[in-house]
């Protein structure tokens, strides 16, 4: 939210509410959500990845939400994919999020996600594709992730999410 500094919400929230509030960043959110009550309740090592409006992440170490020194660690969209690649927000180029987000994919196809999903499902083979090369780099990303942090399992969450079955190998079809 633009102009938003400093801004006391989570006092204002209580005030209003009456009830404890706590700010956090969605995607630590979300982590938390599925390893207290979601597809990650069976695991104290996870990682979660949110692919959106921007690729958020979390890391889940010994059943506790990983936040690293500054509490700002788990930001996985930001990853280095490619040193030369588009410039980020963050500073950084390449990252992640320059080839995974709603945004990225826009550009990339000038087609929404959903529209790109449904396409796939009706078998038009420019969105399979599209779909096919998606899940080659977001492999390439949580490959680094996993060579790291070794979890046991990894999350898939977000909008784009909902054209999982389109980008991703199930355990199955190895």
């Amino acid at each position: 939210m633009t102009d938003w500094h400093e801004v006391p919400l989570a006092e204002r929230l209580e005030a209003l509410t009456g009830l404890p509030t706590i700010i956090a960043n969605d995607a630590n959110c979300a982590g938390l959500g599925e390893a207290w009550l979601g597809a990650g309740r069976k695991f104290n090592n996870l990682i979660l990845l949110t692919l959106g409006t921007g690729v958020g992440g979390a890391i889940i170490l010994s059943g506790k939400l990983f936040r690293g020194h500054l509490g700002a660690a788990g930001e996985l969209g930001l990853i280095t994919l490619n040193p030369s690649g588009p410039p980020c927000n963050s500073g950084n180029q390449g990252s992640l999020e320059q080839y995974l987000s709603i945004g990225a994919i826009r550009h990339a196809t000038g087609k929404e996600p959903a529209e790109l999903g449904r396409m796939a499902a009706e078998g038009a083979v420019d969105a399979l594709a599209f779909w096919q090369d998606y899940g080659k780099i977001l492999g390439t990303g949580l490959a680094s992730l996993i060579y790291v942090l070794t979890p046991e399992a990894i999350i898939i969450g977000g909008g784009v999410s909902g054209s999982a079955e389109f980008f991703s190998l199930q355990p199955e079809q190895k």
